[in-house]
């Protein structure tokens, strides 16, 4: 099941699919709807990752970014979708980002429990 969000991220309107990590013809578990629901409650803390992604960025593939400076990070990277892991133990939900210089990996933005935890490729995730 897919549904869509408009969210405001880092100061530009998106609407982002969301996407429940889930077996075939298995129900949205109430954790995931709560984890979804909480995260876009805490949504500041999603506004607060810039920092992090350009970091990551600059680390990632210094020689892409003249001066080691990212001036807008809407050329490199676009938020895509939201993605709400299948877990009872914890509520983890990723932004997932296409990522200019890696069109296979992008990026995920991880959040555990509403708090910013880390930003990676998307390899490996779900």
């Amino acid at each position: 099941m897919t549904d869509t969000k408009q969210l405001s991220l880092w100061g530009r309107d998106f609407e982002l699919s969301v996407i429940y990590d889930r077996y075939d013809g298995e129900e949205i578990l109430p954790e995931q709807r709560e984890a979804i629901d909480k995260l876009l409650h805490h949504w500041s803390e999603a506004e607060k990752s810039k920092t992090a992604v350009v970091e990551f960025c600059l680390e990632r593939d210094p020689d892409k970014f003249p001066g080691s400076a990212i001036d807008n990070i809407f050329k490199y990277v676009i938020p895509q979708q939201l993605y709400v892991e299948r877990t009872t133990k914890q509520r983890i939900v990723y932004i997932l980002c296409a990522y200019r210089y890696d069109d296979e990996a992008g990026i995920a933005i991880k959040f555990v429990d509403e708090k910013f935890a880390e930003v990676s490729t998307q390899n490996g995730i779900g």
